[in-house]
């Protein structure tokens, strides 16, 4: 009878349930490393400066062109104009910029005339050329408890 156990505990059986032990004892770990705050914030990091650049890039345009920020008639104005050079009217020219490259203006955005009280989901980004401010249109929290659009 011992000799039966010892196969049982060997066999293809007892390896299945060691593996999945094993399985949930992983699952476990990486759960409670996703709850650590120190381990979530690269993406954070990664949205904050992504919009700094953008955010510096939309003052380095407004001083070029005389306090004119970018984008007043259309967010495809604002990527032309920060993307592309422009003269000082913010027309296609040689005279300043680009300030960014196309990849760092990623994603769908909106000119609005007032920025919503909340974000509004319909683009990555929302520029407001009266305010000069431009806000990610994400709902939720950064792992600081910061809410996306407040950035």
């Amino acid at each position: 009878m011992s000799t039966m156990n010892a196969q049982a505990k060997s066999g293809p059986a007892h390896e299945l349930q060691r593996a999945m032990a094993m399985l949930v004892v992983v699952i476990v770990v990486l759960t409670a490393l996703a709850g650590i705050p120190g381990l979530t914030t690269a993406d954070d990091a990664g949205l904050q400066d992504q919009l700094g650049h953008v955010r510096s890039a939309i003052e380095r345009y407004t001083l070029d062109h005389d306090g004119a920020p970018p984008g007043l008639a259309s967010w495809d104005d604002l990527v032309r104009q920060l993307t592309e050079t422009t003269n000082a009217r913010g027309e296609e020219g040689d005279d300043f910029g680009p300030y960014l490259q196309p990849e760092q203006l990623e994603g769908s955005g909106r000119c609005v005339e007032e920025l919503p009280a909340r974000p509004t989901g319909d683009s990555t980004w929302l520029w407001c050329p009266t305010e000069q401010r431009l806000a990610l249109n994400r709902a939720g929290r950064a792992s600081d408890g910061t809410a996306y659009y407040e950035y």
